[in-house]
């Protein structure tokens, strides 16, 4: 018997990914069909070439899972009705910001649900005025607490108070590039129910669900161009920053330091991290690894100074990866010193988040190749899911 058939995209800004989903006997996200598409390297990343290169890129995904991946769906007696389309974003598709609205009067009020969804809305209202020229909307927002009088409640509806905080996460994306990955997507694959989230929040919620005892926590996304840092306090995201350098540091770093094209230098990495450098040039390549891990570090430090202001901060890293440089970054955090920072648990550790971590709410089937977005942004959709 077919189930429902579910289509999730990873919008990253190395690549784009692709997966038909359907739901296992065992109430697991179950991986039918994965598809991958490289973006082109840029040697000068600018927004708008980019922003161009990954919509091509998402046309020629979209494409080959109609052609290649529809057919696994007949195979496999499942539906070819696609019921939701959830589209995760990686930076710098996407921008996130805590905010914290408060409403006071000098009598006691009742709290209802739609005194929340206007202070929520005149912030939406803000945010998109102030950002007139990007032409922002909103692709989700997130309740992180609420208070009543000063003390926080999990149950505020219908209570009475003169002093209301909300604290929410909003997300917002341009509304260009929204318009353009749904008509992208809907020229090979129609679908009414299409969502779009962040990969940020994605994380953060599945984490909560596999260790809801990690109320403190530092999500580090590296992605190709950026690495994405996401504050975890008190269970909830506390602030969300970009770092402009991720994988590709390492690329350009090689290239500078070897005297090379970017091509020949990624390749000069691949054979390095498969043990395979000719003795000749590995000592060239390990001193540009290590001049880009100050570049990587140093930005590092940067956001975490902005994010320690006037706090200490976990001790546990949750690093998001692409498996062949996870080690890399992972052993750049544990070996640099941090004394200027005050860690709440102590010495930190690293964490290197894996498709295996997750095996207990995603499995791939046979012949799937696992990738750790794909797991994470299916197992996030699942969960929009059961919501309704």
């Amino acid at each position: 018997m077919s189930r429902n058939t579910s289509l999730v995209l990873y919008i990253g800004n190395g690549f784009v990914k692709g997966a038909l989903v359907s739901e296992s006997s065992n109430g697991k996200s179950k991986i039918l069909y994965t598809e991958k598409e490289n973006i082109p390297f840029q040697d000068d990343p600018q927004a708008s070439k980019l922003e161009s290169a990954v919509i091509t890129s998402l046309d020629n995904l979209c494409k080959n899972i109609r052609a290649k991946g529809f057919p696994v769906l007949s195979l496999a007696n499942e539906s070819l009705k696609i019921d939701t389309v959830t589209c995760v974003l990686s930076a710098p598709w996407y921008i996130s910001q805590t905010y914290s609205i408060q409403k006071k009067e000098e009598g006691f009020f009742t709290v209802k649900e739609s005194i929340v969804e206007d202070l929520i809305k005149k912030i939406e209202n803000d945010v998109e005025s102030s950002h007139h020229d990007l032409d922002l909307i909103p692709i989700e927002k997130n309740i992180l607490s609420i208070s009543l009088n000063g003390y926080p409640v999990t149950s505020p509806f219908n209570k009475k108070t003169k002093n209301l905080n909300v604290s929410f996460l909003m997300s917002f994306s341009p509304r260009h590039i929204v318009e353009s990955i749904k008509s992208t997507v809907q020229k090979h694959i129609r679908c009414d129910d299409f969502k779009i989230h962040s990969f940020s929040v994605a994380v953060f919620s599945v984490t909560r669900d596999i260790w809801p005892d990690t109320t403190h926590s530092i999500i580090l996304d590296l992605t190709s161009e950026i690495t994405e840092l996401v504050l975890i306090k008190d269970g909830s995201i506390s602030e969300s920053i970009s770092i402009p350098q991720g994988r590709n540091t390492l690329i350009r770093s090689i290239s500078s330091g070897l005297g090379i094209s970017t091509q020949v230098s990624e390749s000069m990495l691949s054979l390095y991290i498969a043990g395979n450098s000719d003795i000749s040039v590995k000592d060239k390549i390990e001193k540009a690894i290590g001049d880009a891990k100050k570049i990587w570090t140093g930005a590092l430090s940067g956001a975490l100074t902005e994010v320690a202001v006037g706090t200490s901060l976990p001790s546990n890293f949750l690093l998001v990866s692409q498996s062949d440089v996870k080690d890399i970054f992972s052993n750049f955090i544990k070996n640099e010193q941090y004394n200027q920072f005050t860690f709440a648990e102590g010495p930190f550790n690293v964490k290197c988040l894996s498709v295996e971590d997750v095996s207990g709410q995603c499995d791939f089937e046979k012949n799937t190749e696992t990738d750790i977005n794909i797991a994470f942004s299916a197992i996030f959709s699942k969960k929009l899911s059961t919501k309704k």
